[in-house]
């Protein structure tokens, strides 16, 4: 086991811990996952949260959060969010009622040329509570805004 921790990167060694946090939060304490972004600054981590309502606001906090990146000279960042997923209609997942709901947990490493996007399902019970699935899907990689975070030259000062 510990040899194949050593071989994860560590930026999916945070991913991980991240969807361990996550668990407790959906399965322990019965709450939403707030929407954040993790940047990797050296060995300084940067946790932004993101609770956006609207394309709107996420823009925003986007455009935001490429400028702190850019300050703080981050090389690789995982966003985490509940999010769904299922056939777009009228443009959104969301409004299929076919969807599933997830929890997202995306990363991107510009020096490792690493991105990986993967899901876990979550499960609405009977009871009212909600259980993470331990089985994570790898979706290949992050596409759209949330990939481009880092389009930045990190030798800038």
């Amino acid at each position: 086991m510990s040899g194949e921790l050593e071989k994860k990167s560590k930026l999916e060694q945070l991913a991980d811990n991240e969807a361990l946090v996550c668990r407790r939060m959906i399965e322990e304490e019965n709450e939403e996952v707030i929407t954040r972004i993790v940047g990797i600054a050296g060995d300084e981590l940067l946790y932004i949260v993101c609770p956006w309502r609207s394309q709107r606001e996420r823009d925003g906090i986007l455009a935001k959060v490429t400028a702190i990146f850019r300050q703080k000279k981050v090389s690789a960042y995982l966003t985490i969010a509940e999010a769904w997923m299922g056939e777009e209609q009228d443009g959104l997942p969301s409004q299929n009622p076919a969807r599933e709901e997830v929890l997202l947990i995306a990363g991107v490493d510009k020096v490792q040329n690493q991105k990986f996007m993967r899901t876990y399902p979550i499960k609405n019970n009977v009871d009212g509570t909600r259980t993470l699935e331990t089985e994570k899907m790898n979706c290949g990689e992050i596409g759209g805004k949330l990939a481009t975070l880092l389009d930045i030259d990190l030798s800038l000062n």
